[in-house]
């Protein structure tokens, strides 16, 4: 168990907080989620669902984990202004309401948030124009921070709140993944060891060569990735590594 210790979930691009209520929702969100999967799977042939056996695991780890939510500490970022008054955001210890991304820029910048299908509340609104499927025509303005600089001022305010603690990261942000990784692994060194969410955007965006390269720093560095998103398959694997990093 981590004694006198925080364990940080610094959560970027959270969305509507999917996969924070995943596990420290209410029962009826979670068996609603679970049963829309079931249903998915069995009536329309989408996806598959769990084993009986991951079910009981799943259960085990969530039960425990809602058990320990006094170790955690929440941040949420996100850069849509229009999602952040959700009350999901109410639950967390700190809220950034910015874009992390494109290293290049110096301190930040205002920008452009992308939407898909014309969709400004979308969970697939970027800050990339070549993302495929955004709409340049349609956007919600942001602040788009430099992810190190952002990293080098709050593990200074982190440091002062807390002697002793660790980092899981979980993200999905659109093509920013790469840099995110690079910058709070460098600002943080060995208080980030697991990272958790969905990086396959950094290939769609950004193309082959930039998600080998990430790939490639996860495995130097000695990072454990889990994937863990909205979708109800990823949380058999996700709930037991989180309760396995607290205990």
């Amino acid at each position: 168990m981590m004694k006198n210790s925080k364990l940080i979930w610094i959560d970027i691009g959270t969305h509507f907080g999917q996969e924070y209520k995943s596990i420290f929702s209410n029962q009826t969100y979670f068996a609603w989620k679970l049963f829309r999967r079931f249903i998915g799977s069995k009536v329309f042939s989408k996806g598959k669902f769990l084993k009986i056996s991951e079910l009981a695991e799943l259960f085990k780890n969530r039960k425990a984990l809602r058990k320990n939510k006094n170790i955690f500490y929440f941040t949420f970022i996100e850069a849509n202004p229009k999602i952040i008054a959700m009350k999901v955001y109410s639950e967390a210890n700190d809220v950034f309401c910015l874009a992390l991304g494109q290293n290049k820029i110096k301190k930040f910048s205002v920008g452009k948030l992308y939407h898909v299908d014309r969709n400004e509340t979308s969970q697939g609104n970027s800050i990339y124009k070549t993302k495929t499927n955004v709409n340049i025509n349609n956007f919600t303005t942001c602040v788009i921070q430099n992810p190190f600089l952002f990293a080098t001022e709050y593990k200074g305010y982190l440091d002062e709140l807390f002697s002793n603690y660790k980092i899981i990261l979980r993200l999905n942000c659109e093509g920013s993944e790469d840099d995110i990784i690079y910058a709070l692994k460098n600002c943080f060194q060995e208080k980030l060891k697991y990272v958790f969410g969905s990086l396959k955007d950094v290939k769609t965006v950004k193309g082959d060569k930039a998600f080998q390269k990430m790939m490639s720093f996860i495995q130097e560095k000695e990072l454990s990735y889990v994937d863990f998103s909205s979708s109800v398959e990823t949380c058999p694997k996700a709930f037991k590594k989180i309760n396995q990093i607290i205990n």
